[in-house]
């Protein structure tokens, strides 16, 4: 009964990231991404001012699957072709970005204290953000983080429970490069629009390559013992991986960008019926509801192991700095700062 109340509690104060899907479903309009894909499928090719691109008719020779990729596909090709420069430049570094957004998640399911929660299932939530957007689908993720995973006031009575298991770990940083990294930056740099496409393709279904790999992976060599000691055990690793592609993207978008950043990252508050600008500013607020749920839910933690006990007032102004680290870095790197320095306060702890 006490668990539940404090489940409802958390839950109850949880409810702004639910408040923040909705904004985003809103200010995203994918009814209107929607109808923008209709004439691009009906007429078979895209097309710009010095050329065209046939839509591939199959990939994953799946026709349902197909079907579900192809119109997402399209909208995407804004950017990654490019159709709009300035999409370019804010998809590519986002893309980037979010392979720390997901470290962290997948590391969090690794986490003991986590099993039988909805923060386990991690791959689910990963591979709906490729059809809803991420935007929509992060708020979501750390709403049942929230309410369902272990508190600091819990961990700090478990080493168990703290614990990142090593062997879930250990092939996060190959999956990640070769169905993350690659992929996505084949589908942008390619000299071919189709080559860019095929790329494009086989990124929509990563996420859920990378989970049932791993686990596929970890089922197999689970008795090794030996691996648990494995460089690629070390969380440390896949975060300095991630964060390093991360920030050097985010640098040089920050050095290169002939456009200002503000045009690049930030939307405005106009409506836009035409293809173009509409589909920017829909990547733009999925960006931005993505990262701005993330580290809401960085503060929510924060003050989770001030509750605990784990860390006094002072130590709570570390969140002021991550707009800094942000600025610098990146939003993915900034992210990744700000919940290793939580998993140090709980890692260091020791129980009674």
């Amino acid at each position: 009964m006490a668990q539940s109340k404090s489940r409802a509690l958390r839950a109850a104060l949880a409810i702004p990231f639910i408040g923040l899907a909705i904004l985003c479903l809103g200010a995203m309009d994918t009814n209107k991404l929607i109808a923008h894909q209709e004439p691009f499928l009906e007429a078979g090719h895209i097309a710009w001012d010095d050329g065209s691109m046939p839509i591939f008719d199959r990939f994953y020779n799946v026709p349902f699957i197909d079907d579900m990729w192809r119109g997402i596909t399209v909208t995407f090709s804004a950017s990654y072709i490019p159709l709009d420069a300035i999409g370019w430049w804010q998809f590519f570094s986002f893309l980037n970005d979010i392979g720390p957004m997901y470290s962290v998640w997948f590391l969090e399911s690794c986490r003991a204290g986590n099993s039988w929660t909805p923060v386990y299932t991690v791959t689910v939530f990963t591979f709906v953000a490729q059809l809803l957007g991420i935007g929509n689908v992060a708020p979501i993720y750390y709403f049942l983080h929230i309410t369902f995973a272990p508190s600091a006031t819990v961990l700090k009575r478990s080493a168990k429970d703290r614990q990142l298991r090593p062997e879930q770990v250990l092939y996060l940083v190959p999956l990640f490069l070769s169905l993350h990294t690659f992929e996505v930056v084949r589908g942008f740099t390619a000299p071919e629009p189709e080559t860019r496409q095929y790329w494009m393709w086989a990124w929509q279904m990563s996420p859920l390559w990378i989970g049932i790999a791993n686990s596929l992976l970890c089922s197999l060599t689970a008795s090794v013992t030996t691996l648990k000691s494995s460089v690629l055990a070390s969380p440390r690793l896949l975060l300095l991986v991630m964060c390093a592609i991360s920030s050097s993207s985010w640098i040089y978008t920050l050095y290169s960008s002939p456009y200002p950043l503000s045009d690049v990252f930030i939307p405005d508050s106009a409506v836009y019926s035409d293809f173009i600008r509409h589909t920017r500013k829909a990547v733009q607020c999925d960006e931005v509801y993505s990262f701005g749920s993330s580290f809401l839910w960085l503060i929510y933690m924060f003050f989770d192991l001030y509750t605990a006990g784990l860390v006094g007032t002072g130590s709570l102004f570390v969140s002021a700095f991550l707009p800094l680290v942000a600025t610098v870095t990146g939003p993915g790197t900034a992210f990744v700062v700000g919940w290793y320095w939580r998993e140090q306060v709980l890692s260091s702890h020791k129980s009674a």
